[in-house]
């Protein structure tokens, strides 16, 4: 359950281009609502609407965005995306 190379370089191209369209708030808002929908779902025991690839992705975008505006490294991402992945699930 991780995302390719070339997945997370899709991730961090839509997120540049969001950032310099100004739409960066609403890309960030549906990635936390998709979370937010799954991590219910989940709790209620219906199973979930959302697939395993959009709940990575939204992760993604998440852990992409914050270390683009922090400038964080590797493990500081690799951190972030287990607990945001601890957060939602």
């Amino acid at each position: 359950m991780s995302m390719s190379k070339n997945e997370i370089l899709k991730v961090q191209a839509m997120i540049h281009h969001a950032m310099s369209t100004g739409t960066i708030d609403e890309v960030i808002e549906l990635a936390k609502d998709k979370l937010d929908i799954y991590k219910m779902e989940m709790m209620l025991g219906y199973g979930t609407s959302i697939s395993n690839k959009e709940f990575e992705t939204g992760i993604e975008i998440l852990v992409q965005y914050e270390a683009m505006n922090n400038n964080i490294g590797f493990f500081k991402k690799a951190e972030l995306r287990a607990q945001l992945i601890l957060d939602y699930s």
